[in-house]
């Protein structure tokens, strides 16, 4: 469901009524059992507007404001109402203007999220507003006797300016992992085309560009997931690996230790090649590398029930003299096992 009011925009302090009259014909559609997002959307050029430093912003309506720790939040901003940026400001305004849309919502008793953003409409004189049932578990909580679902609404002044920086962060940390996963093979170019099944080649961009489209997910896994992706990557590795066994240098890891195979550059352990550089995955890298289970290495250390899973899926992170309590347990169980393994501080902490 879509709306698009004309002969408004951003700063129209009548807004909620214009929603209203829009919104009205249509309030049967609603259920009453269901939760929706609204998104209002307004052109993203008003944001350099000069009425948004012109725009009053009215006293906050006590009788809107449900708790002591609402109005205590409400007087603070007024205390400090002296120093406000325009940045401060620009908040401030499309926070008004999603209550006001909000208010509308409360009064016909839909229970919704709300996000206002700056976006490229068609023009500037328009709102735009986008109505969705909301798929995803709602989250409650308990105030006394009443029992709430937890709404999150959210300003977001430029949409395109959010999309960048996180397409940029993304970019970042997908050419970090390329270079973490694939550093024994960063010069033969070719040999990573293999691995990615795609054209040989020796342009890094479109290398990284296959690798963020086969392996992209990893840059917002779960440990589930990410574990999934890499266990992936690491049967296709194993496969060239052996595939090219033999030639151009490059060898499988037939056994050697991880002794054997720092000595020897030219054999690569594929383990260590996709040893993850994050606390969980490297107390899940060793663990598995001694053949070990949660529970097991649980008692070794004598750490609470699931205090083990917690600290492996990034839960929780231990303080550094449980790590020295993890380090002593993995080399003990490496002793007992005959794996010729030993396990620093720094391992499980790289730089």
């Amino acid at each position: 469901m879509e709306y698009v009011l004309q002969n408004t925009d951003l700063f129209d302090e009548e807004i909620g009524t214009k929603f209203n009259e829009a919104i009205k014909p249509d309030i049967k559609k609603f259920d009453k059992d269901k939760v929706y997002k609204f998104t209002v959307s307004f052109h993203v050029n008003l944001l350099k507007d000069s009425r948004m430093e012109d725009f009053i912003i009215p006293e906050p309506i006590m009788s809107n404001i449900d708790t002591k720790e609402e109005i205590n939040q409400v007087l603070s901003v007024e205390l400090n109402s002296n120093i406000v940026t325009r940045e401060d400001k620009m908040n401030e305004v499309l926070s008004v203007q999603l209550k006001r849309i909000e208010r509308i919502v409360n009064e016909y008793g839909i229970d919704a999220d709300l996000t206002i953003q700056g976006d490229y409409l068609g023009a500037e004189n328009i709102i735009k507003i986008e109505i969705a049932e909301d798929p995803t578990e709602p989250i409650f909580t308990k105030k006394g006797k009443k029992i709430k679902r937890i709404k999150v609404n959210s300003v977001i002044p430029s949409l395109p300016g959010t999309k960048e920086l996180v397409s940029e962060l993304y970019t970042k940390r997908i050419v970090e992992i390329y270079c973490k996963l694939f550093k024994p093979f960063l010069n033969d170019k070719k040999f990573i085309s293999e691995i990615l099944d795609i054209e040989k080649t020796n342009d890094v961009i479109l290398l990284i560009n296959a690798f963020r489209q086969q392996y992209g997910d990893l840059w917002l896994a779960t440990s589930e997931r990410e574990e999934e992706i890499l266990n992936r990557l690491k049967e296709r590795v194993l496969f060239v690996l052996k595939k090219y066994e033999g030639q151009s240098g490059i060898q499988q890891d037939n056994g050697l230790s991880n002794h054997d195979a720092k000595d020897n550059p030219d054999v690569i352990n594929i383990d260590d090649t996709l040893e993850k550089p994050r606390f969980p995955n490297n107390l899940r890298y060793f663990r598995k590398k001694l053949g070990i289970t949660q529970l097991e290495i649980e008692k070794q250390t004598k750490l609470g029930k699931n205090q083990w899973k917690r600290y492996e899926s990034g839960e929780r992170e231990p303080k550094i003299s449980l790590v020295n309590t993890f380090v002593s347990a993995y080399n003990q169980i490496a002793q007992e096992k005959g794996v010729d393994l030993i396990v620093t501080p720094s391992d499980l902490y790289p730089e």
